[in-house]
């Protein structure tokens, strides 16, 4: 009978523990400023957070900034412009190795889901021969992973041409004006080009083993706020959860046209492949060191001599956030 007092009590305490950090967080939450990369899906297990208030649940005000290009991202985070940024891991990796002191610290797009988006008049991969494809940047990743999709396809190099465009929704003015005959597109996107007569060819997940989008932040931050990265961890976490409850379909659609604008056939068709399909939303953050040796090794740097993955991450916080729970 004491032992099952004991007990009774003991739980009590720890809800009554749980009910005052809560009201503590909502009156005095602490900021993280949080940067993304364009108006895509990939981010949607923050805004789900944020929008849910789970991120508020563990203490948080998050802070969003939209980027307008990946290749600016790393400077936002090394400037203290965001605390943590999502962003794509070759860009982290190239700015590791040129002394950058950053650090992933968590996953959360698993794959990398682009689609190779054609004009209704290229029907197969054979037709982009001597055509020009919009890439973001020449010598990023997206370029090195489109030209291993194409080789798959049995397409060199010199076979076709690239030009420069920036961001998804650059390429896709280009494609839909017809400067390019075809390239590759983030979600939802390549849903809204298919609507308009263009032609899926594939996409660069059937090429590469790896993740799109990666959580970063500067070395000295995350020393410094380990407690507000294992929380923003844990709220992003809950995030996804919620996205893959399929109660929530509804909602999480709506949830996408409110925050990036997209149509809501477009939000639909992007939660059916993101969610319902092929898990594209990282669950719990969690990152195979593989994947990051697998963007060290297609990576076109003859000087690149560091390819131990355990450089680039800390996937401590991470961890504990998994271990402690989403609550």
């Amino acid at each position: 009978m004491r032992n099952r007092l004991f007990k009774l009590l003991l739980a009590v305490f720890a809800g009554m523990a749980v009910y005052y950090q809560a009201r503590a967080a909502d009156k005095d939450p602490a900021e993280i400023k949080w940067g993304y990369v364009t108006s895509t899906a990939y981010y949607w297990d923050v805004f789900a957070a944020m929008d849910k208030g789970f991120m508020r649940r563990q203490g948080l005000t998050v802070s969003p900034t939209k980027i307008d290009a990946a290749s600016q991202s790393i400077q936002f985070v090394l400037t203290g412009a965001v605390d943590i940024v999502s962003t794509i891991p070759d860009l982290v990796i190239n700015a590791i190795d040129k002394g950058g002191s950053l650090v992933i610290i968590g996953n959360e797009v698993t794959k990398v889901p682009w689609a190779l988006m054609a004009r209704p008049e290229i029907k197969t991969f054979a037709d982009l021969k001597g055509k020009t494809i919009g890439v973001s940047a020449i010598n990023d990743a997206s370029t090195f992973l489109l030209r291993l999709l194409l080789q798959k396809q049995g397409l060199k190099p010199g076979d076709y041409q690239t030009i420069q465009l920036g961001g998804t929704p650059n390429r896709y003015a280009a494609l839909h004006k017809g400067a390019v005959q075809a390239t590759l597109l983030a979600q939802p996107a390549d849903f809204k080009a298919e609507s308009e007569g263009m032609r899926r060819l594939g996409s660069v997940d059937q090429a590469f083993e790896g993740p799109a989008i990666v959580y970063v932040a500067r070395k000295d931050w995350v020393k410094a706020n380990g407690d507000k990265v294992v929380r923003f961890l844990r709220g992003a976490m809950q995030g996804a959860q919620w996205l893959y409850d399929p109660k929530n379909k509804t909602e999480a659609i709506n949830l996408l046209v409110k925050t990036i604008k997209a149509s809501e056939a477009d939000s639909a068709k992007t939660y059916e492949a993101y969610i319902e399909r092929d898990k594209v939303i990282a669950v719990d953050a969690e990152l195979p060191l593989n994947h990051i040796e697998n963007y060290l090794k297609v990576r076109n740097d003859p000087e690149q001599k560091n390819m131990d993955p355990n450089q680039y991450v800390d996937l401590r916080y991470q961890a504990k956030a998994k271990q402690e729970g989403i609550h």
